[in-house]
């Protein structure tokens, strides 16, 4: 499926003086445009998913490109660029760090009910 876009609405009066506890969150599906005019050539069609099949080895056959949305050639190319322009990349290693907390939190939170869990945060 398409990426999903979460938006958190106002919150809700109850008719008694106070709010609804939360806000309306309302959900859009998109359709992410595709960037690669922003890559070299060579890697460009890899923001794009496709087959490669062997007819006389259809056990070789195999799905390439399009990781996560078409961004993984565009991480790779940041970081090679980093390394040849001597600069610390984008995605650096506290970025890295947040992002995965998150999801490793996320994860402990779903495995015990949706239990609160604190995300700590890392920088340099």
């Amino acid at each position: 499926d398409n990426p999903v876009i979460f938006r958190m609405g106002e919150l809700q009066p109850n008719g008694r003086g106070g709010y609804f506890r939360g806000k309306c969150i309302k959900a859009e599906r998109i359709t992410p445009e595709d960037r690669a005019e922003l890559l070299p050539p060579e890697i460009g069609s890899y923001t794009q998913s496709r087959t490669r099949y062997d007819a006389t080895n259809p056990q070789l056959t195999f799905e390439e490109g399009g990781g996560h949305g078409g961004s993984h050639p565009h991480l790779v190319h940041e970081f090679v660029r980093s390394i040849i322009e001597e600069r610390k990349p984008w995605v650096n290693e506290s970025i890295a760090a947040n992002i995965t907390a998150a999801g490793i939190c996320a994860h402990e939170s779903a495995m015990n009910g949706g239990k609160e869990v604190v995300i700590p945060g890392f920088s340099l």
